[in-house]
């Protein structure tokens, strides 16, 4: 499992809706930690970089700056969802799923980019 960090900027985004955009194209999360405006979660090492894109995409930052040689990629619309969902789901994925739900939390993905600011 590899550690994604990000900073969410967007009023009232959580990880939670992070985690879910995530789900709608296979990925699965686990680990997950948040402090402030900040979030972190585990993903399976063949799928970083998808999920690192994704979340780019959706204009999402990333606290720490990548090591891995891809430039930023265009804030901008979403790749379609292949409907496939995650597929395995663990024990902690069922309770943050049945928490999220006690405190009104939507059950889809609900992201939005931040607005861009200046230029």
């Amino acid at each position: 499992m590899r550690t994604i960090r990000l900073e969410l900027r967007s009023p009232g985004a959580t990880g939670y809706q992070l985690e879910l955009l995530l789900r709608q194209y296979g990925i699965p999360v686990s680990n997950r930690a948040a402090q402030g405006n900040d979030c972190a979660f585990d993903v399976p090492v063949n799928q970083e970089q998808w999920a690192r894109y994704i979340l780019r995409r959706a204009g999402v930052l990333p606290v720490a700056v990548d090591v891995d040689g891809h430039a930023e990629y265009a804030r901008g619309s979403l790749p379609p969802a292949w409907g496939v969902g995650v597929k395995r789901r663990s024990l902690g994925t069922l309770w943050v799923d049945f928490l999220a739900g006690l405190v009104g939390a939507p059950r889809r993905a609900a992201w939005r980019a931040p607005k861009r600011t200046g230029k």
